[in-house]
């Protein structure tokens, strides 16, 4: 603008005339060019933030100018209209270190002018670019040195550490290594070398740390619950940018410690304790951190008497003895010695300390006596009962109770009770002196501990009397017997029977005074104060004048008095012998009924008195007790069956005569009788057997033998074999009838019946028909046939997550405690396991089932929450499982982890309010504090954004395209939990706006999937493309399943990834292909879909279980069918099963349960027949419920199938009990006489309907009911014909078809005296120099009626005439049968002995047996023995070279030896001296053999030189035997070791050259 000033004067008109002057300003427009400044250079930083300004351009001009670049390469500036120059994008000095801008400008004015300014921007260098290490992860390792320090130690890495700087300036790429953090003093690193050192020597420690681990972040897991360390690379000599690197250094452990134990262990045990109970733990540690040098083996040394034992391995203490076996301890002390495995071995020991509270047995004393008035009133104390307890005086919680015997106390009118606590006795009744003088009884003191302990007492209580009773004879009448003595020259000792005596339960017997009153009481005399009766003189009694007189004894108390009768007998005496009147010849069947007269003997006495003229007659010899002869009548009556054992063909039967008389009169004459036998069978009494409880329906378990020798003579008898009915219906056994093979007719099982008892009769075919008995005792022994129980259903347990923070390993205690039981016997052991994904974290105790952290360390909540597991037991056959479910509680140990992309495209559209991106994080703790996060904004985000604090979403806070805009927003987010301590992440998400490309899908995607996966298993993979992705752009794609189509869709896919998995179960059968639709969507704006069609066919898996047609199958036969021919079942409804997996065709039939072997089903078709073997009897089993089960091969089913045996009439009827009846002679008619029942086997009611007829025996004297068959006495059994047995033979036939019978003997007897018998002959020896007095033997006689309590008794004496004529040294008691010595014994006089000896019985009619009894007098042994030479020869082979069996030895003359002592053959012989070693001799016989076959060697011993020893106990003798081995060839030649000849080299032809000796 040119500009010109004008002067211009105004002048008026006016007078005088006014001028003034202005200046006028006079501009006019030239435009000129823009005026630049001069070369322009500027600098930016390479971090500069996109729009900063740079600089402006410098030009002038008055003119407005306009700017612009005037360059076609891309520059990341611009130029603003003010020409302020700012930047695009970011700078990257490594890309470009600076720019030169052209800048058009240009001005407004006109015309236009245009300049262009250049624009030097230098672009200064940052820092921007770490130090990176050439590899991500180092590695290295260093020797523990704190015992023994190494200066200078070298970390060994297999490569070098390096680093590298992208920045462009040297200053920026000067790297500085280091370490830093927790523990980085411990180690130096050369920044130029990279090597790593150990700082100061003896300053690694593995015990401490064993691993030293670098990582990237803080986000990922610790491989070792280490502080964290980090590998640092900075650049600009350590003051600008860090890099990282993973670096792992490990401590080579030296076993430097030794195994350390808890002090001072102290257990407390109940005495109760059951073997194989833990204990505690006495477990060793051991600081060292790795194996061997930290494995530990325990050891018990010393202590615990046996009862205990520690695991070498856990150290846990186990009982494995009763603490109340012997020697019980209340403390027990055991040392331990724990060894580790490092070289060298270290130790260390402890003792452990186990007490055990006992509990002591109360002590009372053995006897207590107490007294009491009989008038003491009711409830009165007697006396205390005062027991002492160890347990009691130190104070412990025990206490004693007192009991009277239960017994003692429920015994009618006992009168005392006892105070429990007290052990007071009072009076709980009145008590009567003339009732009871005296009670005893016992006291119990039981104490309260465990186990409880229980002494006793004899308590006696006597009750103390007053006079208020007369005194009482003890009979009611007395008989004095008295010889005849009318000769008058002795005067006779009376006896009397029973002896005068009174009682007086209230006055001494001393105070008592005796009279005797009433007709010739002058004639005795009686003693006032002892009742003694004398004749008062000699010659008074003659029984041919007065044979009787009847007297009274008084007694008298001096208050009250009592009398009793006295019969004085005045006895004959004897001096006539009966005399017979010849001998008698009988001819007996041996049918003959015990009790029948087969004939009789008959004797006669001139004595005048009854007593001395009357004949009893009994057998003193002869008759095998079979016979007897009726002591008045002189008959002869059978008194044991004829056929039982004893028998014989004839009896010689030696019968005396006696009269009654004193000294007894008697003569002998003989019987003879005449008996063809049938023999008893005989069995043993008790027969054993044993029994596997597996073994099937009918093994032959035992086969009972029977002896008869009417069998073995072969003349037409046989045996047949039955078990008692009593027993036949509860056992599961049966015997074959004619061969007695005892087999099982169902199965056995121990755990319900372990042991069988039952009697098995045999029975012969001849007639009188006899039976013998035995009983059979079956032991069914234990197969190990259950399986173990758990006690419970299921367990669970807690353990804490220790990943972080390892201590010690824990123990997994269970809830319920584990336990675990076993009904079979034989399986006392059983065998832990832990199986599971997951068990490899834990250790269970075999033996125990203890189950323990397997590692400290090694539980992360995070990972798994739960582990579910299975405890299984191993009985040694059978394995049980139980599901345990173990929880690990979650510790706060992990910080936020942020998942998805660090980089989000944003809309630039986006609205505020709209969502920009979401946030997300998951903390891997488990527990629901741990694991909440919240979110928030700590920079970055210019206002311009905001974040959600729960859900993590950032929304758009106002319009991203309003004022300054930017492509890219930094925004620095903190995510933090809600644990304690808490734990937070740093995490920057960059926003762009993004050019958005919709992502792409195939048209289909076909997958094949097996049926029942786990759920969460992977199905396949969706994957989209995307544009925005390809080209390296931050995208996002999240893929969805369009769950509108099916709603119940078993699948999820994964959001992020696009894998599709299962989500729930997979059934081909409900569905066998699954089609829908997925769609992927992109996370820029705006959002962009695109979805496909997913197939997927399910492949079908064996998981269904075959079905049948029918729940129930039934079939029926006759128990006689024949199946030989045709076999096969038919089946109602008919037999069908499928498999809705399509398997029908493969499925296979079997068939289970008891009595399923008698049958055989085909596996494919289902057809059931009946084995050709099988045996069918309804009796036994007449319903077979079993199991058809249907298997694919994996699953199976069942169905019930009922068979029924229909019952045929093949069982005849068999009595059902003891064929022995015993009535009352004296019976009234129409009396019960016994029953004679029936039973038939068969189970339908035709039959086994019983009816029954008499078929003879009975004589008449009994009926039979027809239906019932109880006996009927239908006539006296004291009428004739009279029997002491009646065979009773009854007709028992059922109803059925064909009609079945059988025939019994029913013995009907009537209670008779039995002979005593003697078992047989005795024998006994008595030494010569046996002092006189001496008991040397016993007789002993049976009676039967003594046997059965009866009240009978035996009396014994010498037969008189073999005392007669010699000086005979021995005497009999009468009552015990003991012999006795009276006189001096002579072997030298009288070696030997013999004499009868009779035994009477007490019973009407008496009866006598007799013995023989045979005294040897044995000699004293006062002399050696002698050989028969003084030296043998004997001669055997060697036969080392060739062992046989032990060869004899033929010795020469035949060694032999004799005892002058009465020819002993007692004399036992023995071998000694060198080489008897070899050599066996029979210590009775004297003969010789070779020990072992193979030990003689002629060519080492051709000749043993021994003693022969022979020894009568006292005495000893030797003699020479030369045992000579004859040689044999046995040895070849044998060359000696290398023989070396020298030959000279010009040696001859056929010179000699040496030899080869042998």
């Amino acid at each position: 603008m040119e500009t010109y000033n004008l002067t211009v004067e105004v002048m008026d008109t006016g007078v005088p005339r006014l001028t003034t002057t202005g200046v006028v300003r006079v501009q006019v427009p030239v435009n000129r060019k823009p005026t630049l400044g001069g070369a322009q250079k500027v600098t930016v930083s390479e971090d500069a933030r996109v729009g900063v300004k740079v600089g402006r351009v410098n030009v002038t001009d008055t003119d407005s100018l306009t700017y612009r670049l005037d360059q076609t390469d891309s520059v990341p500036f611009r130029v603003s209209s003010d020409g302020t120059i700012s930047t695009t994008r970011r700078l990257d000095r490594e890309d470009s270190e600076g720019y030169t801008l052209k800048i058009v400008v240009t001005d407004r004015g006109y015309p236009v002018n245009t300049v262009t300014a250049t624009v030097d921007v230098v672009v200064q260098d940052v820092n921007d670019n770490a130090p990176a290490f050439t590899f991500t992860r180092y590695s290295g390792e260093i020797v523990e040195d704190d015992t023994s320090p190494k200066r200078n130690q070298i970390v060994k890495m297999p490569g070098e550490i390096t680093v590298t700087d992208g920045d462009g300036t040297e200053e920026n790429r000067d790297v500085v290594l280091s370490l830093r953090g927790e523990g980085s003093d411990k180690f130096t690193i050369d920044s130029d070398s990279g090597i790593v050192k150990v700082k100061a020597p003896g300053s690694i420690d593995c015990e401490v740390k064993c691993f030293y681990s670098f990582k990237h972040g803080c986000c990922q897991k610790r491989i070792d619950p280490q502080v964290e360390r980090k590998l640092h690379a900075q650049d600009q000599k350590g003051r600008g940018l860090t890099g990282q690197a993973d670096i792992l250094i490990s401590v080579q452990d030296v076993n430097d410690n030794s195994p350390t134990f808890q002090p001072n262990l102290t257990f407390t045990l109940n005495s109760l304790t059951s073997v194989g109970a833990h204990v505690g733990s006495v477990k060793a540690t051991d600081r060292d951190k790795k194996g061997p040098n930290n494995v530990v083996l325990h050891v018990l040394t010393e202590g615990g008497d046996g009862k205990f034992e520690v695991d070498p391995y856990t150290g846990s203490i186990k009982l494995q003895m009763s603490l109340l076996d012997e020697p019980r301890r209340e403390e027990y002390v055991l040392h331990v010695s724990a060894f580790d495995f490092g070289n060298p071995s270290l130790s260390a020991d402890t003792t452990v300390t186990i007490n055990v509270p006992l509990n002591f047995e109360p002590s009372v004393a053995l006897k207590i006596a107490f007294s009491v008035e009989e008038n003491a009133s009711v409830g009165s104390n007697i006396g205390q009962v005062t027991a002492t307890d160890k347990n009691v005086e130190r104070g412990e919680d025990d206490h004693l109770r007192y009991f009277i015997d239960e017994d003692t106390l429920a015994g009618d009118g006992f009168p005392f009770s006892i105070d429990i606590d007290t052990g007071m006795i009072s009076t709980r009744a009145a008590l009567d002196k003339e009732t009871a003088d005296g009670f005893s009884f016992l006291v119990y003191v039981v104490d309260s501990l465990k186990p409880v302990y229980t002494s006793s007492s004899s308590v006696h209580v006597e009750v103390l009397d007053q006079n208020d009773s007369p005194p009482e004879f003890t009979a009611p009448e007395y008989v004095m017997k008295v010889l005849e003595d009318d000769a008058g020259d002795t005067l006779h000792t009376l006896q009397i029977s029973p002896s005068v005596r009174v009682t007086d339960i209230d006055t001494p017997l001393a105070d008592i005074q005796f009279s005797l009153m009433g007709n010739g009481s002058d004639l005795f005399v009686i003693d006032p104060a002892t009742g003694h009766i004398d004749l008062k003189h000699s010659g008074t009694m003659d029984s041919e004048t007065q044979q009787q007189y009847n007297l009274t004894v008084l007694a008298s108390d001096g208050r009250f008095s009592s009398a009793a009768p006295l019969t004085v007998i005045v006895e004959d005496v004897n001096d006539n012998a009966p005399v017979f009147k010849g001998e008698v010849a009988l001819n007996v069947s041996s049918l003959t009924p015990v009790g029948s007269v087969i004939g009789h003997v008959s004797a006669t006495d001139a004595d005048v008195t009854d007593q001395n003229n009357d004949v009893m007659y009994y057998v003193i010899k002869g008759g095998l007790d079979k016979f007897a002869v009726h002591p008045e009548s002189g008959e002869i009556q059978v008194v044991s069956a004829l056929m039982e054992d004893p028998n014989q063909a004839s009896y010689s039967l030696t019968v005396r005569a006696a009269d009654l008389g004193r000294p007894q009169k008697y003569s002998d004459t003989t019987v003879t009788i005449y008996v063809p036998i049938n023999y008893q069978p005989q069995v043993p009494l008790v027969t054993e057997v044993q029994v596997q409880e597996d073994h099937p329906q009918g093994t032959v378990l035992h086969t009972v033998h029977a002896l008869d020798p009417n069998v073995e003579r072969g003349d037409g008898d046989r045996l047949n074999f039955f078990i008692s009915e009593e027993s036949s219906q509860d056992i599961p056994f049966e015997i074959d009838r004619y061969t007695g093979a005892l087999r099982t007719k169902s199965e056995l099982d121990r755990e319900t019946t372990d042991k069988y008892s039952f009697l098995v009769h045999v029975t012969d075919s001849k007639q009188p028909v006899y039976t013998a008995s035995t009983t059979v005792e079956v032991t069914v022994t234990d197969v190990n046939d259950n399986a173990p129980m758990f006690a419970a259903s299921i367990y669970k347990a807690k353990v804490t997550e220790d990943d972080t923070a390892p201590g010690q390993a824990q123990v997994v205690y269970l809830r319920p405690p584990l336990k675990v039981t076993d009904e079979d016997s034989s399986s006392d052991q059983f065998v832990f396991r832990l199986l599971g994904s997951g068990s490899e974290l834990f250790t269970i105790d075999a033996n125990s089932g203890e189950i323990t952290q397997r590692e400290a360390g090694s539980l992360d909540g995070d990972s798994a929450s739960v582990y579910n597991l299975t405890v299984s037991v191993d009985d040694g056959r059978y394995v049980s499982n139980v599901s345990l479910t173990v929880s690990v509680e979650d510790v706060n140990d992990h910080a936020p982890v942020v998942v998805g992309e660090q980089r989000v495209e944003v809309d630039p559209l986006s609205l505020p309010g709209d969502v920009a991106a979401v946030m997300k994080a998951k903390d891997l703790d488990q527990a629901d504090r741990n694991k909440r996060v919240s979110y928030y904004l700590m920079a970055g985000g210019m206002d311009r954004f905001r974040i959600h604090e729960t859900t993590g979403l950032i929304t758009v806070a106002s319009s991203l395209t309003e004022g300054t805009l930017q492509d890219q927003y930094d925004l620095e987010i903190r995510v933090v939990d809600h644990g304690y301590p808490q734990q937070s992440t740093d995490f920057t998400l960059t926003l762009d706006v993004p050019v958005n490309f919709p992502p792409r899908l195939r048209d289909s995607y076909s997958f094949r999937l097996q049926e029942n996966v786990h759920e969460g298993t992977a199905v396949g993979k969706v994957v989209a493309t995307d544009r925005n992705a390809d080209k390296g752009e931050e995208e996002r794609l999240s893929y969805f399943i369009d769950k509108t189509e099916s709603p119940s869709l078993p699948f999820t896919i994964e959001r992020d990834t696009g894998y599709l998995r299962t989500n729930s179960a997979i059934d081909r059968e409900e569905q066998s292909e699954h089609m829908f639709s997925v769609f992927v969507t992109d996370s820029r704006s705006p959002v962009y879909t695109s979805s496909s069609t997913v197939t997927v066919a399910i492949e079908d898996e064996n998981d269904n279980v075959p079905v049948f047609s029918a729940p129930k199958y039934g079939a029926s036969f006759p128990e006689d069918r024949d199946f030989t021919k045709d076999g096969e079942l038919i089946l109602l409804p008919k037999l069908s099963a499928h498999d809705p997996d399509g398997r029908s065709d493969q499925l296979e039939f079997r068939l289970d349960g008891d009595g399923s072997d008698l049958f055989q089903m085909n596996s494919v078709t289902g057809a059931i027949a009946v084995r050709k073997e099988a045996i069918f009897d309804t009796e036994q089993t007449q319903f077979y419920n079993l199991t058809i089960v249907a298997s694919d091969g994996w699953f199976s089913s069942a169905a019930a199938l009922d068979i029924n045996v229909k019952d045929i009439n093949d069982n005849t009827p068999e009595f059902s009990y003891n064929t022995t009846i015993y009535l009352d002679p004296f019976a009234p008619l129409g009396s019960h006489a016994g029953d004679a029942s029936a039973v038939d086997g068969d189970v339908t009611d035709r039959n086994s309907d019983v009816h029954y007829h008499l078929l003879g025996g009975g004589l008449d004297k009994f009926t039979i009911h027809e239906e019932t068959g109880q006996l009927t006495l239908a006539s006296s059994l004291m009428d004739d014909p009279k029997r002491s047995e009646y065979n009773v033979k009854v007709l028992a036939f059922d109803m059925g078809t064909p009609q079945q019978r059988t025939e019994g003997v029913f013995k009907i007897r009537v209670p008779v005296n039995y002979q005593p018998h003697f078992e047989s002959v005795y024998r006994f020896s008595v030494k010569e120099n046996v002092t006189v007095g001496s008991e040397f033997g016993q007789v002993k006689a049976t009676d039967k009626n003594i046997e059965q309590g009866e009240d009978d008794r035996l009396s014994y004496f010498i037969d008189e005439k073999s005392t007669q004529g010699v000086d005979f040294p021995f005497y009999m008691n009468r009552h015990s049968g003991q012999l006795v010595i009276s006189c001096v014994l002579d072997r030298e006089k009288k070696d030997m002995y013999d004499f009868t000896v009779y035994a009477t019985d007490s019973k009407q009619p008496v009866y006598t047996a007799s013995t023989l009894v045979y005294v040897t007098i044995d000699d004293v042994n006062d002399n050696a023995p002698q050989f028969g030479a003084a030296s043998y020869t004997g001669h055997i082979q060697e036969d080392d070279s060739n062992p046989g069996a032990p060869q004899a030895v033929s010795v020469t003359p035949l060694v032999s030896a004799t005892d002058a002592d009465n020819n002993r053959e007692d004399l036992t012989y023995s071998l000694d001296g060198p080489g008897s070693d070899l050599f066996d001799l029979d210590p009775v016989t004297a003969q010789l053999r070779q020990k072992t076959a193979g030990s003689l060697d002629s060519e080492m011993h051709h000749q043993h030189n021994l003693t022969l020893v022979v020894s009568d106990g006292d005495h000893k003798t030797t003699a020479d035997l030369y045992v000579m081995v004859a040689d044999i060839n046995d040895n070849a030649p044998r060359f000696l070791p290398t023989t070396k000849l020298r030959v000279a080299p010009r040696s001859e032809w056929g010179q000699y050259l040496g030899g080869c000796r042998l």
